[in-house]
C-alpha cells in the first residue's frame, strides 16, 4: 500500500515542473516531463531526478508503457508528422520503431508476454494490436465508447480500463481476446458526477488499484482497490485532502 501512495505523491511533485506520468516494469522506471520544454519520456534515475532522455525529440512524446521485461517502452508520439502514432524503443541500444500504422491512439498497454499492445483509438474504442512494426491484428475489442487506461490482467485473458458511461467514469473488464462485439463486465461504480480511473491489476490478479473521487474523498482523488473476484469489494487506500493522489501502480 505504501508503495502505491508513494508512486502516487511522486507524480504529483513531479507535476509541478510540467505535466508527467510513469510507467514501470520488471527494474525498469520511466518518466514522462515537459521540464524541458516539451513532452519527452525519461528514465527515472536511481539516485531520483530525471535521467536519460529516451525520447529526444522535439514534437509530443507521452504515455509510457515499460514492456514486462523492462527492456522497451512503448509510447504514443507525434514526431514526423504523424498524428499519436505508437512507437517501441529499445532501451539498451535506442532503436526505435513505429508499430503499423496507427494513428490517434493513447495510453498504450503491453500484454504480459510482451506480444501485443493494447490501446485507445482517438474514436474512443479499445483496440488490440501486435507490438510489431507491422502492426498486424490491429482489432477493436468491445463495444464501449469513452474508453481510457487499459491494462491487461498478469495472466493476459482480461483488460481492464475506466469508460465515461451516464455523468461518471466506471471500470469494466473485458476478455482480451475479445471482438467488437464482445460484451464488458462492471467493475465499479462511483456514483453520479464521480470518477474511477487509471485502474492498474496487481500481480496476483486478485485486485485492481485506481484513484478515484467517489464518497467521502469528493473533491479530492484518492487512492482504492476493488477485489475482482465474484464481490467486487472496493476498499478506499488513502485519506489524503488537498492532495490528488493519482496513477496508481503496483
Amino acid at each position: 500500500m505504501a508503495k502505491r501512495h508513494l508512486l502516487a505523491v511522486l507524480l504529483a511533485l513531479l507535476a509541478l515542473t510540467g505535466s508527467a506520468s510513469t510507467a514501470r516494469a520488471a527494474s525498469t522506471m520511466v518518466v514522462q516531463s515537459a521540464s524541458s520544454g516539451n513532452e519527452e519520456i525519461y528514465l527515472w534515475s536511481t539516485g531520483g531526478g530525471l535521467g536519460t532522455n529516451l525520447s529526444n525529440n522535439g514534437d509530443f512524446d507521452g504515455n509510457p508503457a515499460v514492456s514486462p521485461d523492462g527492456t522497451k517502452v512503448a509510447f504514443v508520439s507525434t514526431r514526423s508528422g504523424v498524428s499519436r502514432g505508437i512507437y517501441v524503443l529499445t532501451i539498451s541500444t535506442s532503436t526505435l520503431t513505429r508499430v503499423g500504422t496507427v494513428t490517434s491512439a493513447y495510453w498504450p498497454a503491453w500484454s504480459p508476454d510482451g506480444t501485443k499492445l493494447a490501446y485507445v483509438h482517438m474514436a474512443n474504442k479499445l483496440r488490440v494490436i501486435d507490438a510489431t512494426s507491422s502492426g498486424t491484428n490491429d482489432h477493436q475489442v468491445g463495444f464501449d465508447s469513452n474508453v481510457s487506461y487499459p491494462s491487461w490482467s498478469p495472466e493476459g485473458t482480461k483488460i481492464v480500463y475506466a469508460t465515461y458511461v451516464s455523468s461518471r467514469n466506471k471500470l469494466h473488464t473485458i476478455s482480451s481476446t475479445g471482438t467488437s462485439t464482445t460484451a464488458s463486465t462492471q467493475l465499479t461504480d462511483p456514483g453520479s458526477s464521480r470518477s474511477d480511473s487509471s485502474p492498474k491489476w496487481s500481480p496476483d490478479g486478485k485486485q485492481v488499484v485506481f484513484y478515484s473521487n467517489r464518497g467521502a474523498s469528493y473533491p479530492d482523488n484518492n487512492i482504492y482497490t476493488v477485489a475482482t473476484g465474484a464481490t467486487a469489494t472496493v476498499t478506499r487506500v488513502t485519506t489524503g485532502t488537498g492532495l490528488w493522489d493519482m496513477q496508481p501502480s503496483y
